[in-house]
Formats: structure tokens, sequence, C-alpha cells
């Protein structure tokens, strides 16, 4: 049998569908079929059956379930070791990010790991906090970045910064933000976040808590695109304070004087690969990047700090 079939197996035991089962290998649904059947073949047994519910294993699945994941877990031991023992890290390490590189200062941890460790390929994929999660425990991504702590006990979460959110809309919402709370806000239109993105969870808490519902709301699959329709004045969205910043300093933005919500980013990994060589070189790489650069971002701003890009921009537009 092949340490292939053997992940199948408890991938699909795990998810308990074997669509769900080939999205999280990366690998077709034939495939994921193909692999069963031919382990149940050399084993003699059947392992699953097919239900109304999905997949469920047969009891001689439930049995042997334990002994792959064991067999799994010894062969990830062995290449831990097997990489200890070497004079330079080797192989591919696959990464999520849930935003921007430069927000996630991904030029300086690739250029840690270019120096110290140039045999190792690094493989940036990009999705959502929680898809990444999902991917890093399910052993198809090495590790992530996240704006939300995991809640599967599996996941190792190493705390990096924390940064300020902002309501913040086109400059030709400013009249109506100002002094306005959140049923006044709810009266203008929104743009979130799909989701299964932390952004998405925050402001549907927010309305879910005063008990209203936005009038109108967009939704996008990506942070560029929430900024471009924002620019485009088609309605309000939670922003991070660089790019408070960055779009007051460039052609206006209405910052909402109200609240603001503070979000913590992590780095997560398995728990169980704490003593990968690889995984300990690019935590470092991580660690090191952010200790770099004071202890992380640049000091969080007040709400009237944020106005005040605002105030400029009027300024600005006023001498013209």
């Amino acid at each position: 049998m092949e340490l292939y079939q053997l992940r199948t197996f408890v991938a699909v035991a795990e998810e308990k569908h074997l669509t769900r089962a080939s999205e999280r290998l990366y690998i077709s649904q034939p495939a994921v079929s193909a692999h069963i059947k031919a382990l149940e073949k050399e084993l003699g047994i059947k392992i699953f059956n097919r239900t109304a519910k999905g997949m469920e294993l047969t009891r001689e699945g439930q049995a042997l379930r334990p002994k792959a994941e064991a067999v799994l877990a010894a062969a990830r031991e062995m290449l831990y070791l097997a990489r200890a023992m070497g004079s330079e890290l080797v192989g591919n390490f696959k990464l999520g990010l849930n935003t921007d590189a430069e927000f996630l200062r991904l030029n300086a941890l690739l250029n840690c790991m270019m120096a110290k460790h140039p045999r190792v390929a690094v493989t940036l994929l990009h999705s959502t906090s929680a898809r990444i999660a999902e991917q890093v425990a399910a052993g198809n991504w090495d590790a992530g970045f996240v704006f939300t702590p995991p809640l599967d006990p599996e996941l190792a979460a190493m705390p990096l910064f924390s940064f300020r959110l902002y309501v913040a809309g086109h400059p030709n919402f400013q009249q109506e933000m100002d002094g306005a709370d959140w049923p006044g806000l709810a009266r203008l239109p929104w743009i979130w976040t799909t989701a299964n993105c932390p952004y998405h969870r925050l402001v549907r808490t927010i309305f879910e808590r005063h008990n209203i519902c936005p009038a109108q709301v967009i939704e996008a699959d990506s942070e560029a695109v929430v900024r471009s329709l924002l620019s485009a004045g088609k309605g309000l969205a939670l922003l991070r304070e660089d790019e408070v910043r960055t779009l007051g300093s460039m052609g206006g933005l209405a910052v909402w004087p109200g609240e603001t919500y503070d979000v913590q980013a992590y780095f997560v990994y398995l728990l169980s690969r704490e003593k990968d060589p690889m995984i300990r070189a690019v935590r470092h790489c991580v660690d090191e990047m952010w200790r770099q650069a004071d202890g992380g971002l640049e000091p969080m701003p007040k709400p009237g700090d944020a106005l005040d890009c605002q105030t400029a921009t009027d300024q600005d537009r006023d001498s013209h």
C-alpha cells in the first residue's frame, strides 16, 4: 500500500464525503474513489459504506483508521528526522496568505529564507483566514497567516501583531457618517467580504448586536475589490489602519468617528509539526521579520488621528 492511499483513507474518514475529501487533497473525486478501491482490494476488506449521509466507516475501517493515522505520523516523524540530519534544508513550503504581501512583510520573510535556507522553495497561496486554517489543519499547507485565533486544538497560533479597523467610505458619505450611530450607518450601503472572512463576521456581529440590518450589501471576495468599490463610492466598509492612511492621502476618505476594532494576526501551523526543522526555520524568519520592525506595526492611530487624513484631503481639495 502507498502513503497517498492512507492519506486518502484518513481524509475520507474525517470528511465523510468524497467531494470534500477531493477538495482537501487537491485531487479529483475519481482519484479519491480509485485510492479507496485499491486500498480495499489490497487489504481484502471493505472499509467504507456509501450511505445517504455520506461515506461511513465499516467496523473494519474504524479499527484500521488509528493504524493508518499512526503510519502517516511515523512517516512525518521520519521526514522531520531526515531533515534535521541534513546539512541544509531542502524542500517545498506551502504558505497561506490572507491579505496583501506588503502588510504581512512577506519580502522580509522571503529574504530571510533565501539567505538562510536557499534550497527551500516557498509556494504562496492566497485565501481567507478560515480556509487557510482548514488547509493547514488538514496537512495540505504547511503554515499560514490568519486574522482570527484558530479554533482547531491541533493548530499552534503564534501571535504576530495587532491592527485597528475603521468604518470608512467615499467622501460623499462624510456628512451622513458624521454623528451617525449604527442604525444611521445601516441606512447606507455596505461592502462586505465573503462569509468566511473575519471582517465579515465582525461587521455582521455588530449589526446583529444592534438588532439591525444594512439596507444594501455588496459582497466581494477580496480586500482589493472592497477597496476599489469603496473608492468608487459604492458603500462603507471596514478598512485597516494602513488602508485608511493610504486611501486618505491619495484622494479622500470619509472615516466614521465612532468605534474602532482591534484585530490580532497569527502565524499558524500544526502542533504535531512543532519539531519539524522546516516549520522551525520559517517560524524563526517570521519572528525575526517582526522583531526587526521595532516590535510590529507603527503605533495604532486614535479615531481622531484617522480623521486627520480626511481633514488634510479636504484642505487639499479646497486649495485647487
